[in-house]
């Protein structure tokens, strides 16, 4: 496909508490001009359509992206198309409007954002945020500030085994994501760095 002002794609991937999230808002507050966030957690499918596993909604499966419509509306951005896109709120479970505006840089994050080849070829660079499985209930109870009510460690690993750690071969770049954010974020720029110039 034929790109426009899009220079780059980059992919950050990794598992639930590895500081995907904070690491691109980052990038985007050093670079706002230069680079556009786009999260696969905005092409969530519609809460009544997500698979029960027990007594809980299964957000953590491949099958709970659109993963068509976060195609259509990347390939619309590398042609310089803006996107009338929109995400799902999970609190309210409310879905809103969102308007991407292709950049020079895109940054692609998500928890499964290696899963899908289609979206996955479409990526220049991948980078995966690695941290070992017993740190993923105790980051993400700090991040939600809640004891884990049993999702985490019943629904979160058992994803993270099944989809997430199997597409880290997948990766271009693997980041020992433990070390401190900013050093973190200094090893992205410089990989980014390494495809455009950025200061």
């Amino acid at each position: 496909m034929q790109r426009s002002s899009v220079k780059l794609i980059v992919g950050i991937a990794g598992p639930s508490g590895a500081g995907k999230s904070l690491i691109v808002q980052k990038l985007v507050e050093r670079w706002p001009d230069r680079i556009l966030h786009v999260k696969t957690d905005n092409y969530f499918i519609d809460y009544n359509k997500l698979p029960r596993v027990g007594r809980w909604h299964d957000w953590d499966r491949p099958e709970c992206i659109d993963w068509k419509r976060l195609k259509i509306e990347l390939n619309q951005l590398l042609i310089g198309n803006k996107v009338q896109s929109s995400y799902l709120d999970k609190k309210t479970l409310i879905r809103f409007p969102l308007v991407l505006i292709p950049k020079e840089i895109i940054v692609l994050e998500g928890f499964l954002l290696f899963w899908k080849k289609a979206v996955r070829d479409s990526i220049d660079v991948k980078i995966f945020l690695d941290i070992p499985e017993k740190e993923i209930v105790p980051r993400r109870e700090f991040k939600k500030g809640l004891p884990d009510d049993g999702y985490v460690s019943q629904i979160v690993i058992s994803a993270y085994r099944k989809y997430i750690l199997p597409t880290k071969k997948f990766a271009d770049f693997i980041i020992n994501a433990t070390q401190p954010p900013e050093k973190i974020f200094n090893q992205i720029k410089s990989i980014i760095s390494s495809y455009v110039t950025i200061n």
